[in-house]
């Protein structure tokens, strides 16, 4: 390999390690900077809605208790207590001591309900184990990658190194060996153990020619009977099937199904993959506590095969980072989403992308649809019906061609804690 290469290959890998250590830095910093301040409003929220259930009758208490055994990732430790009586600890076997970390903050709590003194006691990260793990997943990804690929670069290196040395030496060899017949020409004294070897009796030379006419004398004749043979015509057979009616079927496209995650001719993940995925990372967002936002990019008549299509695709897979997050969607939408972003962030990034993707598609109009799960415990369904929903308000409207659906967060607070 050149050194060119060789130099521009490791300024990448130094910053592809670079930026898995920075991604990873910079996002286990942030959670740990939201963790501070959001820990102190999950306990707060964790004891009103056991004051609350406590409040009402036994049976209402202990069933909040059952739907909090199943969401405990929030806590390193957590115990009830009803009086005396432990009604509720995680983890088991474990006392608060041996929980405390600097990843944690303690709290404590108790007020008296209809049911009797309940206290509160808990651990609360600061960062979640589940986001550590996540990022470091990605950072170490990324590294493992640039460390194969190294590998496998220094291996193909050393292989084509083999190669030119024995190469190097084959051509060595036979230019020493390539000696001159004459000694006289070459200027050279030849030594007296060479020129015995060189000396052949009369005898021995003429059965040496002899032998060479007559080798020569049979080659020509298998040749000649070769060429005969080649002259010769050789019938070929048509082969048949046993049974000619049996036709191999033909499929068409409509039987066949999608195949893999993305669509070759595009690009972008198949519809059909939609609201599985968005329900997953719904699900993953609301117990990781991240906002998500999903866009519905509409550009009129658009043909995504095309080369206009694929500039569009390419320019959003940027924008987004993930391919695996756009999908196709009806005739001539793009569904996008973007994880841990906001809706005021979403309405930003949504102004840059019409910009830019009418600079792309100057003959065409281009409309934008965002909705975001905004603390809701929302489905996928219904959060892609409300960004097709903006999507219609940002067609009837010419002077507004981006359009969010936007929830009122302490009516939905309010709405939960009166169904709660």
């Amino acid at each position: 390999m050149n050194k060119k290469f060789i130099i521009t290959y490791s300024i990448f890998a130094s910053l592809a390690f670079a930026f898995a250590l920075a991604f990873l830095g910079y996002n286990i910093y942030t959670e740990y900077t939201y963790g501070s301040g959001q820990c102190s409003t999950r306990f707060s929220n964790l004891a009103t809605t056991l004051k609350t259930s406590a409040d009402q009758d036994e049976k209402t208490f202990y069933d909040s208790l059952n739907k909090l055994s199943a969401n405990t990732q929030d806590y390193a430790f957590l115990e009830i207590k009803k009086g005396k009586s432990v009604v509720f600890s995680y983890p088991d076997g474990y006392t608060k001591e041996e929980t405390s970390s600097r990843l944690s903050k303690d709290f404590n709590s108790y007020f008296t309900s209809k049911i009797g003194k309940i206290y509160i006691s808990a651990n609360v990260y600061l960062i979640k184990p589940s986001s550590v793990y996540y990022y470091a997943r990605f950072s170490f990804f990324i590294i493992l990658i640039i460390t194969l690929l190294t590998i496998i670069l220094i291996i193909i290196s050393n292989i084509r190194d083999k190669d030119e040395s024995v190469e190097q030496k084959v051509s060595e060899t036979e230019s020493d060996e390539a000696l001159p017949d004459d000694g006289s020409e070459s200027g050279e004294v030849l030594t007296g153990e060479v020129l015995s070897n060189e000396i052949v009796s009369d005898d021995a030379a003429a059965a040496e020619n002899e032998s060479s006419e007559d080798e020569l004398n049979d080659e020509q004749e298998v040749s000649s009977e070769a060429d005969d043979m080649e002259e010769v015509p050789v019938p070929v057979k048509k082969a048949s099937l046993p049974y000619e009616e049996y036709k191999p079927v033909d499929l068409t496209d409509e039987d066949a199904a999608p195949q893999g995650l993305f669509n070759p001719a595009t690009g972008l993940s198949w519809e059909s993959y939609l609201k599985t995925r968005l329900e997953s990372e719904i699900s993953r967002a609301v117990s990781s506590e991240f906002d998500l936002s999903l866009f519905v990019i509409r550009i009129p008549q658009l043909d995504r095969t095309s080369e206009t299509g694929r500039n569009i695709i390419n320019y959003l897979t940027i924008q987004f980072q993930f391919k695996d997050l756009l999908f196709e969607y009806k005739n001539d939408c793009i569904v996008c989403l973007k994880i841990g972003m906001n809706l005021d962030e979403a309405l930003i990034l949504s102004e840059k992308l019409h910009a830019d993707l009418k600079n792309l598609i100057s003959d065409k109009d281009c409309f934008i649809g965002i909705s975001t799960r905004s603390i809701r415990m929302v489905s996928g369904e219904r959060l892609l019906l409300e960004a097709d929903q903006a999507l219609v308000h940002a067609q009837e409207d010419k002077d507004s061609p981006v359009i969010a659906f936007r929830v009122d967060a302490q009516k939905y607070r309010n709405f939960m804690e009166h169904n709660n």
